[in-house]
């Protein structure tokens, strides 16, 4: 067995026994190396590679072992468009925390991205933050699980509508401010805060 964290034993697979970075290379037809691209998010592997990989990794319930000893202390904060005070409100107050807490924050505009898997989530996936704060309506599944299996946790920020019990959320309002809303909680909890 290696001693690389990206090749370590993960979640449980298909088959028995837990799933390793090797074990999902071979069903991929990939080489470890590719697969290791694929879950580092470095460049150099096709759409589709990447795609029959990142399948592979969720099915096989595969999460990156030692991610939290690999990642540094950036906090990643993604916006559609950076268009407004209130953008520049969010961005000063996510800076001020993060500095408080000895850690940095790194911006990322999508613009029409975010919905047609232009590279922003492999970017992401390669700079390691410790967390992302979605500052639009949703992240795509897809998007998600990628984000999932390498142990970076997603919170979005003031949602339309109601993005699923798994992921967490900060709404806000003009009346009542801002509310939390737990990953695990139903949307029955948070309906009267709205």
């Amino acid at each position: 067995m290696s001693d690389d964290p990206a090749v370590q034993t993960a979640g449980p697979g298909a088959g028995g026994g837990r799933a390793t970075l090797s074990r999902i290379a071979r069903e991929a037809s990939v080489s470890v190396s590719t697969a290791s691209k694929v879950l580092n998010g470095r460049p150099g592997v096709s759409p589709d590679t990447r795609e029959i990989v990142e399948r592979l990794l969720d099915r096989h319930g595969y999460s990156r072992r030692g991610a939290e000893l690999a990642q540094g202390s950036l906090i990643e904060l993604v916006f559609e468009y950076i268009d407004s005070s209130w953008s520049l409100e969010i961005i000063r107050g996510v800076e001020k925390v993060a500095r408080q807490h000895g850690m940095s924050v790194t911006l990322t505009e999508t613009g029409a991205r975010r919905s047609t898997g232009e590279g922003w989530v492999e970017s992401i996936i390669g700079r390691k933050p410790v967390g992302v704060i979605l500052v639009f309506s949703d992240i795509d599944p897809a998007y998600r699980r990628q984000l999932h299996t390498r142990n970076i946790p997603v919170v979005v920020v003031d949602p339309a509508g109601d993005p699923g019990p798994e992921v967490a959320a900060i709404g806000s309002t003009n009346w009542s401010g801002g509310w939390p809303r737990r990953a695990t909680s139903s949307s029955s909890d948070t309906a009267g805060s709205a």
